[in-house]
């Protein structure tokens, strides 16, 4: 049974750039001539395949542990700069409620120090 056909590495970087373009498998192998299994050994490498269960260890809490299979580009999704200046704002807005609550507890404690004059 002679199964082994190499790729070159310029059907190789053809068929990652299809990959991530999110073109399905069948269309790679016509575009290509890659076989399926190469195409999905190709995808566990770029980790876009989850991995292979264990006999006897599937638990829930290992299948929630797994990172989620990438699909493909949702339109409107967020980009790594997008997250970036999401988590600055959030940052900000943070410092600014710290800043509000000591400003409340300072009030709190002058009140107390009122009361107990009185």
């Amino acid at each position: 049974m002679v199964r082994q056909s190499k790729l070159t590495p310029e059907q190789i970087a053809q068929v990652e750039e299809m990959l991530k373009a999110g073109v399905k498998v069948p269309e790679i192998v016509k575009a290509t001539g890659a076989k399926d299994y190469q195409i999905n050994t190709i995808k566990r490498r770029m980790g876009l395949v989850r991995p292979r269960k264990i006999k006897g260890k599937s638990t829930k809490t290992e299948k929630s542990a797994l990172p989620k299979t990438p699909s493909r580009r949702v339109a409107g999704a967020l980009t790594v700069n997008d997250i970036r200046v999401q988590l600055e704002t959030a940052q900000k807005e943070v410092i600014r409620w710290q800043e509000q609550l000591i400003a409340h507890v300072a009030e709190i404690e002058k009140m107390i120090a009122a009361i107990k004059k009185s």
